[in-house]
């Protein structure tokens, strides 16, 4: 009879453990479960990527405009020989083309001074013997020897003290004065041609107007004339 307590108390202990559960059940809680480990993920990474770009061929730098020398800074030209004797058989006068410089370099100061209405002009040099027969008393002026280039008409310069100054440092020696009867003039005479640094096609011109001899009972004489193509 004296076991029964034990028993009873086991019964009650059974009937308690169920009640709890029972209301951990109706609670609503869900159970506690354990979380699962994390799985490593492993991921490969990219291989590199490399930019292969072609390197830019050297450019050349492009040269600069080539300089034009100014054409009035040229030395003087080498004289051009000619060489050719023409005689007025009327007055026994000899003429003789010696030479030319078809460009003869002067000082910027005398060259603006001289060929300042010309936006190019050349100064050009003829090299001339004139000997007039002593007979008529005859002169031959050097200004009276024309040249022209291209057709274009040149002035003599053979007045200009100064240019002949310089042509005589230069070594061209110039005639000064023009040839008296019986005696010889020799040496350069200048001239401007307009228009142009390289004066082409140029010829030089002489003529003796037609003339009457009174001591030779009024004889008249016609004119002559000579043309020189020097280039």
């Amino acid at each position: 009879m004296t076991a029964q307590p034990a028993r009873s108390l086991g019964l009650t202990l059974a009937a308690l453990s169920a009640v709890v559960l029972l209301a951990a059940c109706s609670s609503g809680a869900d159970p506690i479960e354990e979380a699962p480990e994390p799985t490593p993920t492993v991921t490969e990474s990219a291989e590199p990527t490399i930019a292969l770009t072609k390197p830019a061929e050297p450019t050349e730098a492009e040269p600069p405009p080539p300089t034009t020398a100014d054409p009035a800074d040229r030395p003087t030209a080498d004289a051009i020989e000619i060489g050719q004797v023409y005689e007025d058989t009327d007055f026994g006068n000899t003429i003789t083309v010696v030479a030319f410089v078809p460009w003869f370099q002067v000082p910027p100061e005398m060259r603006l001074d001289l060929a300042g209405d010309y936006g190019q002009a050349a100064f050009f040099l003829v090299n001339l013997t004139l000997a007039p027969d002593n007979f008529f008393a005859m002169r031959l002026n050097p200004d009276l020897f024309d040249l022209s280039c291209d057709g274009a008409e040149a002035t003599s310069l053979s007045a200009e003290a100064a240019l002949l100054d310089q042509m005589e440092a230069a070594g061209f020696n110039p005639i000064r004065d023009m040839a008296e009867s019986g005696a010889v003039a020799e040496g350069w005479v200048p001239y401007l041609v307009p228009d142009t640094v390289e004066p082409a096609n140029c010829a030089l011109d002489y003529r003796r107007l037609p003339l009457v001899v009174t001591n030779d009972n009024n004889r008249e004489v016609p004119a002559w004339e000579i043309t020189v193509e020097l280039n």
